[in-house]
């Protein structure tokens, strides 16, 4: 033992209080009741970490499926052919028109 130690051993201290007890045994509890809710709380981030690693386990297996490719289809080819004036229209450039048609204004 060092010279404190000693000094420490060879003192005669007074007894504690009973409002000391008191106050130690309340923060005692106090400290009891945090490593309750400490638990308490981690227990639901572990429920937590576990349910979002199944979510990423489910969203790469779903992500590695590859849907079927649909069946190669045939070509289809539509013609379409304008007839009448707006052949006549496609047809005739633009500077052989001879001009804007007439506007015409009909009331009843």
């Amino acid at each position: 033992m060092n010279e404190i130690e000693q000094r420490l051993k060879a003192a005669r201290l007074p007894e504690p209080s009973v409002d000391l007890d008191r106050r130690l045994e309340d923060a005692f509890e106090t400290a009891r009741e945090r490593a309750r809710g400490s638990r308490h709380a981690s227990w639901w981030w572990g429920v937590g970490a576990v349910a979002a690693a199944g979510l990423v386990v489910v969203a790469g297996l779903m992500s590695r499926r590859v849907p079927p490719s649909p069946p190669p289809g045939r070509a289809i080819v539509y013609q379409v052919e304008a007839q009448g004036r707006l052949r006549d229209l496609l047809v005739t450039p633009a500077g052989t028109r001879g001009g804007p048609p007439p506007l015409v204004i009909r009331v009843h």
